[in-house]
């Protein structure tokens, strides 16, 4: 996504956004650290809630 983030950068239409950049390096961070810490994967769950217009 960092390689999105950058091409954006040289568009007119979308351009270069820091905090995306940022957000999704927390988000690889995150994922890392959820593979990596001992217990976390068990105590750390991703759930997605969809309401129908």
């Amino acid at each position: 996504m960092a390689g999105v983030e950058v091409m954006d950068g040289f568009t007119k239409k979308y351009g270069f956004s820091p905090e995306d950049l940022t957000a999704n390096a927390l988000g690889a961070a995150f994922m890392v650290a959820r593979a990596w810490i001992p217990g976390m994967r068990e105590k750390v769950d991703f759930r997605l809630l969809y309401t129908a217009p």
